[in-house]
């Protein structure tokens, strides 16, 4: 949970606060409570760049089908807004000779290699 944020003079934040409950870990809580979301902490030292696309609603009505077309309710501003982020090492992208264009470690290549010899 974030329980505080702390901003420099410019206004970009530089820390979270945060609490850690270990009994949310995947999910799913003892008690019932719904987790929102998880937050997955990246050394700097092993962190590698990357472009994040943050996408809006597609539709600008909760019917697309409204008016009998839905090419009518598509909302130009959905479209990406690419930002730089940081990401975990795992989430570079995979050789070209990875069939599924994600990370994979080099045991799992090793393997898709052998399956198609």
């Amino acid at each position: 949970t974030c329980t505080g944020v702390v901003k420099d003079d410019a206004g970009e934040v530089i820390e979270l606060r945060c609490s850690y409950d270990p009994e949310t870990r995947g999910g799913d809580a003892p008690d019932g409570r719904k987790v929102k979301g998880t937050l997955h902490w990246v050394s700097v030292a092993h962190a590698i760049d990357a472009e994040v696309r943050l996408f809006g609603p597609l539709f600008r009505t909760a019917d697309p089908e409204e008016g009998g077309d839905f090419h009518a309710n598509l909302d130009p501003g959905c479209e990406p807004a690419a930002s730089w982020s940081r990401a975990s090492p795992t989430a570079k992208p995979a050789s070209a000779s990875s069939s599924s264009g994600w990370a994979t470690s080099a045991s799992t290549r090793t393997r898709r290699r052998a399956a198609r010899c």
